[in-house]
């Protein structure tokens, strides 16, 4: 996500030695364009989410991990393991996340893998709840020379009412203390991390959205707004939803908060948008047509507006969860949705094997009648299905 606040952000911190990977720490090479070509093969991707824990101590209810759904096995990704996926990302990796759907600060080998990753020369970076427990000096020191170059802290509220309403089971001072120790440290040591606070807009605390700009003054933090993805309940939405249901694709979501003005990230909110019925069709830019000429460069290709913004993932980003099985994008929860096994198959034959491919394809032209072939197509999505107006 853009950082939406206003002001310098820090500069990269210095490269990290080689790890025990065996991967060099230089930067990921530079190559041609990013492409898709005729066969639906694509460029390897820059952008690598590798799932090292998807466990949770909270329940936040729109996400399956806090709801406690298990179409995925519970697992903790050991340093090991993420060793092996390291090797097989890092020739054409730029970035590396470690987390998707679980939290990753309960997994109890995160620094080994953190200095695993810094060590391969990319940016390394990580969302957490921050309801880990409470750092002392010597351990907010340690994580912020441990090679990361951000970290967002999910906190969505300034007053514990309005936070638990969404980090169900969350403990807001818990999360501030650890922000601020962090912070402390960062400014003590003066290391280059990105350390951001990253709050999540709904209808329950959107009435705090000033007093948290205020209080990331006060911590020396940015902080980044972005909707709350719904999943089609009313319940949540907040007067920025209402506002971006008659936003075009790509317009900012602004608002003067304390003085500044500050972007609210909304396109994830669209899909639901439309399944309600509060957005009109005309918002959306043209479809494409149905022939294209390849290769099609990655950054110029367009998909039936239509479709979520996480459809694109499928041509430009890889997810691998915490038992090595890559999904098609960010939103695909269970073994249902997997494409192949990173831990078991060469990299090659997972991002362009025949379900990935067959993935692609369905998503160039969502209406021609794929009859099946792809799990993007037969297995349940609810983004797809709002996207369509089923449900």
């Amino acid at each position: 996500m853009d950082d939406l606040t206003p002001g310098n952000r820090p500069a990269g911190p210095r490269k990290p030695a080689a790890g025990r990977t065996g991967v060099r720490g230089s930067a990921a090479p530079r190559v041609a364009p990013r492409v898709l070509r005729k066969d639906l093969t694509c460029s390897p991707p820059h952008a690598v989410f590798i799932d090292i824990c998807n466990l949770c101590g909270l329940r936040c209810p729109c996400c399956p991990t806090g709801r406690r759904e298990r179409s995925f096995p519970h697992r903790v990704l050991t340093a090991e393991r993420f060793a092996v996926l390291l090797e097989r990302v890092a020739p054409f990796a730029e970035t590396l996340t470690l987390h998707n759907w679980g939290e990753p600060f309960l997994n109890p080998e995160l620094h080994e893998i953190i200095t695993l990753a810094a060590g391969s020369g990319r940016r390394v970076h990580a969302d957490s709840n921050f309801n880990f427990p409470a750092l002392d000096r010597a351990a907010a020191e340690r994580l912020v020379r441990s090679g990361l170059r951000s970290l967002h802290a999910s906190i969505d509220g300034t007053s514990q009412t309005a936070y638990e309403r969404y980090r169900v089971g969350g403990d807001l001072a818990l999360a501030m203390h650890n922000l601020r120790r962090l912070a402390e440290a960062r400014d003590r040591l003066r290391v280059p991390i990105e350390l951001a606070w990253k709050f999540i807009v709904h209808r329950h605390n959107e009435h705090e959205l000033e007093a948290a700009v205020r209080s990331a003054r006060e911590l020396g933090v940015p902080i980044l707004f972005q909707l709350l993805s719904t999943d089609g309940d009313p319940d949540w939405l907040s007067s920025f939803h209402d506002r971006s249901d008659r936003l075009p694709p790509g317009a900012p979501l602004e608002v003067e908060l304390a003085g500044e003005m500050f972007r609210i990230a909304w396109q994830n909110h669209v899909p639901t948008s439309r399944y309600l019925g509060r957005r009109d069709p005309a918002l959306d830019p043209a479809r494409p047509p149905r022939r294209r000429s390849f290769p099609v460069n990655i950054v110029e290709l367009a998909l039936d507006p239509r479709l979520p913004w996480c459809c694109r993932h499928p041509f430009e980003t890889l997810y691998v969860n915490s038992d090595g099985s890559v999904t098609p994008c960010c939103t695909a929860w269970g073994t249902n949705m997997t494409v192949g096994n990173l831990l078991e198959q060469p990299f090659e034959e997972v991002w362009n094997g025949p379900a990935m491919r067959a993935c692609r394809g369905y998503l160039l032209d969502p209406f021609s009648g794929h009859q099946g072939r792809s799990v993007c197509e037969t297995q349940p999505c609810e983004f797809r299905d709002m996207a369509f107006g089923r449900r």
